[in-house]
């Protein structure tokens, strides 16, 4: 079975290595004590770094027997990515978006649109009046069907 590590946790470790310094400078990296300050064994601390190498999001180097590491270019663009993403979770809280392209439906929007107890639930739920009417979007990306069922 190959280990692997997804892009939260290789972000995950990313962060750690920056804020031990790695990010602008080559610092010294004893397994174990990257072990103390990723939560895991001396053996996934090893693993965890071995993996960031082959990716190439960090350098390493060995000064004699002295594991030495910093974060490439490649780690660093990641790290401002994943600032982005957080960022971005921030400033749009409960926002999705989707992409698809605008269809016709049944006409069926537009007769419960009429209904006044349907358009209170909105009023009541949603705090506004919606549109006397629907619109129907069609996804055509794979992720955005899969997230739209999640909601």
């Amino acid at each position: 079975m190959c280990w692997a590590m997804n892009i939260r946790l290789i972000r995950t470790y990313l962060v750690d290595l920056y804020k031990l310094g790695a990010g602008t400078r080559y610092i010294r990296s004893p397994t174990n004590e990257l072990a103390m300050f990723f939560g895991v064994s001396q053996q996934s601390a090893s693993r965890i770094i071995n993996e960031l190498y082959k990716l190439e999001y960090i350098d390493k180097r060995y000064v004699e027997r002295t594991l030495w590491i910093r974060i490439t270019e490649k780690g660093l663009s990641e790290i401002e990515d994943y600032i982005k993403y957080i960022n971005d979770a921030y400033s749009h809280p409960g926002e999705f978006i989707f992409e698809g392209y605008v269809t016709t439906g049944l006409g069926e929007g537009a007769y419960y649109m009429s209904r006044r107890g349907y358009i209170l639930q909105f009023e009541k739920y949603l705090g506004f009046t919606p549109y006397p009417g629907t619109l129907n979007v069609k996804l055509n990306n794979p992720y955005y069907i899969s997230q739209n069922r999640l909601l």
